[in-house]
């Protein structure tokens, strides 16, 4: 995708795309971010990702480089 500069949207609720290669490669393509993010009362609810203030942290180290959006959009059996 760098290569061509073909546009996608990367969405993630991982902190990890701020790390090392990864945050490379996304400052060199043409993407925009999306973090899914409700509140913090949801971290002990979506097991494996990062929490919701590391998911903030991430976009703030990757927002002078691309645009970030903060996807609200959350799914729960009942409210936390």
């Amino acid at each position: 995708m760098v290569e061509t500069q073909y546009p996608f949207i990367v969405s993630t609720k991982n902190k990890l795309i701020v790390q090392g290669e990864y945050f490379e490669l996304i400052k060199k393509a043409n993407c925009v971010v999306q973090f899914s993010a409700v509140c913090p009362a949801y971290d002990n609810i979506e097991k494996g990702a990062s929490s919701f203030l590391e998911r903030l942290e991430a976009a703030k180290k990757i927002s002078p480089y691309k645009r970030v959006n903060i996807r609200v959009q959350s799914y729960t059996p009942y409210s936390p």
